[in-house]
């Protein structure tokens, strides 16, 4: 069964990907709000917060996302998580759909013989990772 902050977390990255999907711009206000609650009600977390910072810094550098949205979106879900298998399991998810999240926006353009741009939504790859994990660990 899910708990309220589950709840809450989910809806709240529903609400962004909605707003990464039509402006691009997620209010940074928002996000860093968020990252602060969560190490408010999670302090024990802050190892995994920290983790999930560095983690998405060097993804970011990489290129693997391009949004500093997407880094708070890892940093702030990271605080919800307690252990190291459930911090590396939720890692390897969002990678994973990412790559294919990528994958598809390239072939999308490419089918509709566009440039591929620079940005597009990646957070909804945590949404759906987010889904994914907790139905997992349920």
């Amino acid at each position: 069964m899910m708990d309220i902050q589950t709840i809450i977390v989910f809806l709240f990255l529903l609400v962004i990907s909605i707003i990464d999907f039509k402006t691009s711009k997620i209010p940074s206000v928002l996000l860093t709000s968020m990252i602060f609650v969560s190490a408010f009600l999670n302090p024990s977390n802050l190892f995994f917060g920290i983790l999930g910072f560095i983690l998405a810094y060097f993804l970011w550098e990489a290129d693997f996302f391009s949004g500093v949205a997407d880094v708070k979106t890892v940093t702030f879900l990271s605080f919800t998580l307690s252990s190291v298998s459930e911090f590396l399991l939720f890692t390897l998810l969002f990678m994973l759909i990412g790559v294919f999240w990528k994958i598809f926006w390239v072939n999308h353009f490419n089918k509709k013989k566009k440039k591929i741009p620079d940005e597009f939504p990646f957070i909804p790859v945590f949404l759906i990772s987010y889904t994914i994990f907790y139905l997992i660990i349920g």
